[in-house]
């Protein structure tokens, strides 16, 4: 069984530039966004908190970004409400040593929380 030791970073300006590639993949624009919703998740992290969504408040909204040996391979945004549920988004960069066709070298994701409705499922392309 491969295990990595991940270090996460809250996402700032001067990491920015390390995930925005990941945002050109058709597969994760289809999921999550292009650049702009990395760009705006960064925005929101300061904003958003305090807001409401419907009969919700935001209670806090972070951007992580996942390294491993240095190199940035993941990316989560979290955002908690005030009943205790939260919404979750995620991008993972695949480890080239893994075999990984160029294909596959991406995987993305978005997980419903349970505010969503079950025919809504889950948005995404792959997985992490």
């Amino acid at each position: 069984m491969f295990v990595a030791e991940l270090e996460l970073t809250l996402l700032d300006e001067n990491i920015l530039d390390l995930v925005l590639p990941w945002f050109d993949d058709d597969k994760t624009r289809i999921a999550l966004g292009d650049r702009d919703w990395v760009r705006q998740a960064l925005q929101l992290m300061e904003t958003q908190p305090g807001t409401s969504e419907g009969n919700l408040t935001v209670n806090d909204r972070v951007v992580w970004v996942a390294f491993e040996s240095g190199a940035a391979v993941g990316l989560i945004d979290v955002e908690t409400y005030s009943d205790g549920s939260a919404g979750l988004a995620g991008h993972a960069s695949l480890w080239s040593r893994r075999g990984a066709t160029d294909d596959e070298d991406r995987a993305s994701s978005g997980v419903r929380d349970r505010r969503q409705r079950p025919d809504q499922g889950v948005c995404g392309a792959g997985g992490i």
